[in-house]
């Protein structure tokens, strides 16, 4: 079963080439996205957004030595889940981006989809954090941070999926040590929250980017 290929839900655009991969996610909201949408993310303002989406401002990607480690890490957390979860048929494709049928400007990009024999299909996310207190370990115990949480409720959104892997690799910021955790959910699990998101997302899309209003300015103090 090939996952990267075009059904009812979603098409299916691969990019020659990262460069291009990044012009494509300028033409719609990713996962990534999602949150600051909507007005939760905290690294990131939905003005700041909107103004690149519009090509007001260039959108330029965050390098620094975190994310570089977590692109890095990245296919090695999938291969250590392939190799401890052979339960799951796991799929990969680079520079690629899957963009919802019904609304064309909801894209994902998954770190993997997954087919399992008796759970169905679903998508993949893999995240690496340093950890710098006891309170954000505490969030990824419990749930995991609720702009990544949006993340990857935008991922079902996307492609209809029946759930969700999130593969994080925990880094202390006091030791050398780390932890890999595996958090799973099911469509049905998150169902109000779907509702919830959908909503958000469409009114928030509406306003802003259909009407071709800028979203308020946030002013911090």
């Amino acid at each position: 079963m090939n996952l990267y290929k075009e059904t009812d839900q979603y098409l299916v655009n691969t990019y020659r080439d990262r460069a291009n991969w990044l012009k494509g996610r300028i033409c719609g909201i990713g996962g990534s996205d999602a949150s600051t949408l909507i007005g939760i993310n905290p690294y990131k303002t939905p003005d700041t957004l909107w103004k690149e989406k519009k090509g007001l401002i260039e959108a330029k990607e965050v390098d620094n030595e975190l994310v570089q480690y977590g692109k890095d890490i990245e296919p090695v957390l999938r291969a250590w889940f392939k190799a401890t979860h052979k339960e799951f048929k796991v799929q990969y494709r680079k520079d690629c981006i899957l963009q919802s049928k019904a609304l064309l400007w909801r894209l994902y990009s998954p770190d993997g989809l997954l087919y399992h024999n008796e759970k169905g299909k679903g998508i993949l996310e893999i995240k690496s954090t340093l950890i710098r207190n006891a309170n954000m370990y505490d969030q990824w115990k419990q749930q995991m941070p609720q702009n990544y949480y949006v993340q990857v409720l935008h991922g079902l959104l996307t492609t209809g999926f029946d759930y969700v892997v999130v593969v994080a690799e925990l880094r202390f910021a006091w030791e050398r040590n780390n932890e890999i955790i595996v958090l799973e959910f099911t469509r049905d699990e998150a169902k109000d929250d779907l509702l919830w998101l959908d909503r958000e997302e469409r009114v928030n899309y509406t306003e802003y980017y259909e009407k071709n209003i800028q979203p308020p300015v946030v002013i911090e103090f």
